[in-house]
C-alpha cells in the first residue's frame, strides 16, 4: 500500500472508531443489582421512528426501520424508540423515570430472552392512570422475576423535547423517597401560589384596587401554569389527544402581562416614572399578543417565544428592583429579593434545556420553589403598598380635621368628638374680641399671631380634660369631659375663672383684644346641639356687656 494512503488510513481508523463507538453504546446493557439508582444519559440513546402509525407491538421491526441514534433529543420532536438490555439479579420491582416534561406517547415493552415483547406500561401523560404519581415526570414500574434478563423497549413522543431525555432507574426505596420529596415540595409551592392568588383576589373584592387584581393574575396564572406543567390537572383532560401539560407555556405570557401591570401599579409608575410605565405597558401588550398568537404557532416556536419573553422579563424586573432600591422605595426590597431568586432559578431552568449545559439536577423544583418564594415577596410588596396607602389616608384624614393656623381640631374633628361624648360634658363657646382692630391697625400677620397665641393659652387652660376646636375665623369651641367631680356647677366656675385669666394674659400683649365666652353643661340642654346654641348665646351676651358703655 502506498505510504501516503497508509498514513491516511492509520489516522482515519481511530477517528472512525471514536465516532461510532458512542453510537454502538446505544445498545445499553444494564446490570440491576443492589444499586439504589442507575442513570443513563441520552447521548446516542434514542432513534427516531419515521412512521408514527407503526404497530408498536413489534418493536424489533420498528427498531430496524428507525434512523441512526441522535446525539441528544434537546430541541427535537416526534416519536423515538430505544432499547435497554437488562439483567435483573435479585430485586423484583424497579422504577424507570424518563427526564421528559412533555410525553404525548409513552409505551414500555418488556421482551424476555427468546420470548415476544409484552406491553408493560402506558406512561403517556393524557392517558396514564396506572403509574405512580410523580409531578413534572412520568414513572414506569418495572416488575422483573428474579434473575430475569431481556430487553426493555421504550417509545416516547412529544411536540418538543425541552431537556435531554435521559433515563433514571430507581429501586423502590430510592424512588419513593424521590417521589415524596418531589411531590411534597411541588404541591406546597403550587398550593402557596394558588392560595396567595385567592387571598389577593379577595383583597380586590374588598378594596376595588387594581393592583390587587393584577397581583392575583400574576401569582394565580403562575400557579395554574405550574399545576398544569406538573401534571396535576391531567385527570381533567377532555380527550386522550389533549395534553394539558403544554398549557403552561401558553399561560405564561398572560402571567407576564399581569406582572408588568402589577409592577406599574406597585411603584406608581404612571405618575412618577412615565417612561418605565410605557415600557411596562409595552411588555403587557407583547405578553397579550404572544399569548393569543402562540395558540396558532407550532409548539416548538411557542416554547422558545415564551422563554424569550421570560429572559426579557428577568432583565426588566432586576433593573426595576435595583432602580427602585436606589430611589429608597422600601417596597423594592421584597420585590428585588423575590425576583433575584426567581431569575436565578429561570436561568438554571433554561440552562437545563440547552445542549451546552446538558441535564441539571431538579430544574423544575428549583423554579417552582423560587417562584413560590417570589410570590410571597410579591404579596409582601402588595401589603407594603396598602400600608403606604393607609398611612397616606390617615395623614389626609388627620390633616382634614386639623386647622392649619392653630394646629387645633376643626369643625370635622368637633363633629367626631361630639358623636362620642359621654353623659357628663361642658361646652365653652369662645370668640376673640378686637381681632378686626388688630388686623386693621397692625396687619393680618399680627391678627394671626393673636389667634395662635390665644389658642395655645385656651388649650392650656382646659388641659388635660378638654379639647379645643377652631370653628371659624375667631371662634373656638372647647369640650370638657372632666368626671373628677359630680358637681358640674363647680367645674363650670373653675373653667370660667381659668378663661378669665386667659383674657387678662391676652390683654397684656394686645390691649384692644381679649376673649368672650359662654359656658354650659349637659344639664343646660337636651342635646349637644342645644347646649352649643345656648353657649353661643351666652358668649354674645358677654360680648355685648363688654361693648356696653359703662
Amino acid at each position: 500500500m502506498n505510504a501516503k494512503y497508509l498514513s491516511v488510513y492509520q489516522l482515519l481508523v481511530p477517528f472512525l472508531f471514536m465516532l461510532f463507538s458512542s453510537q454502538l453504546l446505544a445498545n445499553h446493557s444494564l446490570e440491576l443489582k443492589n444499586q439504589s439508582s442507575l442513570f443513563i444519559k441520552d447521548e446516542y440513546l434514542w432513534r427516531k421512528v419515521p412512521d408514527t402509525r407503526n404497530d408498536f407491538h413489534n418493536p424489533l421491526q420498528i427498531w430496524q426501520s428507525s434512523s441512526q441514534p441522535s446525539a441528544t433529543l434537546v430541541g427535537q420532536s416526534g416519536v423515538f424508540i430505544t432499547k435497554l438490555a437488562i439483567n435483573n439479579h435479585d430485586r423484583k420491582t424497579w422504577f424507570l423515570v424518563p427526564n421528559a416534561n412533555f410525553v404525548d406517547l409513552g409505551l414500555a415493552y418488556w421482551q424476555p430472552i427468546n420470548h415476544d415483547a409484552i406491553k408493560v406500561r402506558d406512561f403517556s401523560q393524557p392517558t396514564a392512570t396506572l403509574t405512580p404519581q410523580l409531578l413534572h415526570f412520568q414513572s414506569v414500574p418495572l416488575q422483573f422475576k428474579p434473575a430475569e434478563s431481556g430487553t426493555l423497549w421504550l417509545y416516547i413522543s412529544a411536540k418538543h423535547f425541552a431537556s435531554p431525555l435521559s433515563l433514571t432507574i430507581y429501586d423502590e426505596l430510592s424512588f419513593y423517597r424521590f417521589q415524596s420529596i418531589n411531590n411534597s415540595i411541588s404541591l406546597a409551592a403550587i398550593s402557596t401560589m394558588l392560595l396567595l392568588s385567592v387571598l389577593t383576589f379577595l383583597i380586590y373584592t374588598r378594596t376595588g384596587e387594581r393592583i390587587a387584581i393584577t397581583c392575583a393574575g400574576y401569582v394565580g396564572l403562575h400557579g395554574i401554569g405550574w399545576a398544569m406543567a406538573a401534571g396535576l390537572v391531567e385527570d381533567f383532560s377532555i380527550s386522550p389527544e389533549v395534553n394539558l401539560s403544554y398549557s403552561a407555556i401558553y399561560i405564561f405570557p398572560f402571567a407576564i402581562a399581569c406582572a408588568s401591570q402589577f409592577v406599574a401599579d406597585l411603584f406608581q409608575c404612571k405618575s412618577k416614572f412615565k417612561k418605565l410605565c410605557q415600557t411596562l405597558n409595552t411588555v403587557t401588550l407583547v405578553g397579550l399578543f404572544l399569548g393569543v398568537t402562540m395558540l396558532f404557532l407550532p409548539f416548538k416556536l411557542a416554547f422558545y417565544s415564551s422563554h424569550l419573553l421570560a429572559m426579557t422579563w428577568i432583565a426588566l424586573t432586576l433593573f426595576v428592583g435595583i432602580y427602585m432600591l436606589k430611589e429608597n422605595d422600601f417596597r423594592a426590597k421584597y420585590f428585588l429579593v423575590g425576583n433575584l431568586l426567581y431569575s436565578a432559578s429561570l436561568i438554571y431552568y433554561m440552562a437545563s434545556h440547552s445542549k451546552q449545559f446538558g441535564q441539571l439536577e431538579y430544574p423544575e423544583l428549583m423554579v417552582v420553589m423560587a417562584l413560590s418564594i417570589d410570590c410571597i415577596c410579591i404579596v409582601l410588596s402588595l401589603s407594603e403598598w396598602f400600608k403606604l396607602k393607609q398611612n397616606e389616608y390617615n395623614h389626609h384624614f388627620y390633616m382634614s380635621r386639623i386647622d392649619p393656623l392653630t394646629q387645633l381640631g376643626n369643625r370635622y374633628a368637633l363633629d367626631d368628638t361630639i358623636s362620642h361624648l359621654c353623659k357628663q360634658y361642658i361646652f365653652i363657646y369662645l370668640d376673640f374680641d378686637g381681632l378686626k382692630i388688630i388686623n386693621d391697625k397692625f396687619g393680618h400677620n399680627e391678627g394671626d399671631k393673636l389667634i395662635r397665641s390665644g389658642a395655645k393659652l385656651i388649650e392650656k387652660s382646659v388641659t388635660p380634660f378638654g379639647k379645643v376646636f377652631r370653628v371659624g375665623g375667631d371662634e373656638f369651641i372647647c369640650i370638657i369631659t372632666d368626671e373628677s367631680t359630680d358637681n358640674i356647677n363647680q367645674l363650670k366656675q373653675t373653667y370660667s375663672e381659668s378663661l378669665n385669666k386667659v383674657n387678662a394674659q391676652i390683654k397684656q400683649t394686645w390691649q384692644e383684644a381679649g376673649i368672650s365666652f359662654g359656658i354650659v353643661s349637659n344639664e343646660d340642654g337636651q342635646s349637644p346641639s342645644d347646649c352649643l346654641s345656648i353657649a353661643d348665646k351666652k358668649m354674645y351676651q358677654q360680648k355685648k356687656q363688654k361693648l356696653a358703655p359703662s
